[in-house]
């Protein structure tokens, strides 16, 4: 707890230095093997189950989609002739690691699509979108058996299995719980709704923010996860809803290393362009850089890119020769 006056801070700051190695920091897939570790009988896999890299898992992909595409070529299966029809082999290969790579984003279009298929914009293209999720499907399943085969797990599996032992399995979710008596959640803009099920389950009760140990750090308009299933709405969503006893909102404007010219440019540009549903917070600078301030050389736009950059150099020499000692300058030179 913090101390009631700032006479202790120091105190304070010793106190927190010396715990720190008591604080468990790591990343959701970290933190989900650890869970998965302690309880693999419990979730019916191999206790030597390994955890598959990047790399391997691309190789593994890779493969799972060639064989299932020389099964189906044997079965003439009708969606491999259909898909074929309109890509070479090589180009629905690519479509199919991208389908890999934006699983959760591709399922979720699916989806979308089959809710209303009679829009007029899906009629031609949705017998190819099924076409293509058919084989998608079946290489899913063929890359989950390889993986079975070498008792190996990725990075999805992890998220699964970590859900699946926190929510069925009590003396996990309660040991889980006891552990982490406080939560700090960095990034949630790029949670997805798997991994915030997960964050959930640590929590005592229903409403996660009732016991006081949820701390979330996070900025919607960072968000750049969206072809993994992340969608900041979640984030947007918890701030409009979560306005009760059990919250406290802090929005984090002070900013300590932009030059404050630069900060009033932004503020007073933003607060124009977004909305309410996306409002943006003014920043408060507290730099004071000396001889700050932005500069702005108008390129002549009929120059070629060398007589740009000899133009801009020439620019630069002349602001140091008038006393300004340093120039720091973002430059854009349009195509020729």
């Amino acid at each position: 707890k913090l101390p009631d006056d700032n006479s202790d801070l120091g105190a304070f700051k010793k106190r927190c230095l010396s715990e720190l190695n008591q604080v468990m920091i790591n990343t959701i897939h970290g933190f989900c093997l650890n869970v998965v570790k302690k309880v693999p009988i419990e979730l019916g896999i191999d206790p030597g189950t390994g955890l598959l890299e990047d790399d391997h898992s691309h190789f593994l992909i890779h493969n799972a989609i060639l064989e299932t595409l020389q099964t189906l070529k044997h079965q003439r299966h009708p969606d491999l002739k259909t898909c074929l029809i309109h890509w070479p082999q090589k180009t629905l290969i690519t479509l199919l690691k991208t389908c890999f790579r934006k699983k959760q984003l591709f399922q979720t279009h699916m989806k979308s699509y089959k809710k209303d298929p009679k829009k007029p914009e899906l009629q031609a293209i949705l017998p190819l979108l099924t076409a293509l999720n058919t084989l998608f499907d079946t290489a899913q399943e063929h890359y989950n058996k390889l993986k079975t085969e070498k008792t190996l797990l990725d990075f999805d599996d992890l998220i699964q299995l970590a859900k699946k032992a926190l929510k069925e399995i009590p003396l996990c979710r309660k040991n889980n719980q006891e552990q982490f008596p406080f939560i700090l959640v960095d990034e949630f803009q790029d949670t997805d709704s798997d991994q915030w099920e997960i964050i959930q389950a640590l929590c005592e009760n229903d409403d996660p923010f009732e016991d006081k140990k949820l701390f979330l750090v996070g900025d919607c308009f960072q968000s750049i996860y969206s072809f993994r299933g992340t969608d900041p709405t979640l984030f947007k969503n918890l701030l409009a809803t979560t306005n009760s006893q059990n919250t406290q909102r802090i929005e984090a404007s002070d900013n300590f290393r932009t030059d404050p010219s630069l900060i009033h440019f932004f503020n007073t540009l933003f607060h124009t362009l977004f909305t309410e549903n996306h409002a943006f917070y003014k920043l408060i600078p507290h730099c004071n850089y000396p001889n700050s301030g932005i500069n702005m050389a108008l390129l002549p736009p009929d120059k070629s890119q060398s007589k740009q950059l000899d133009y801009i150099a020439s620019w630069i020499r002349q602001k140091q020769a008038q006393g300004i000692p340093k120039v720091l300058s973002n430059v854009y030179l349009p195509p020729n």
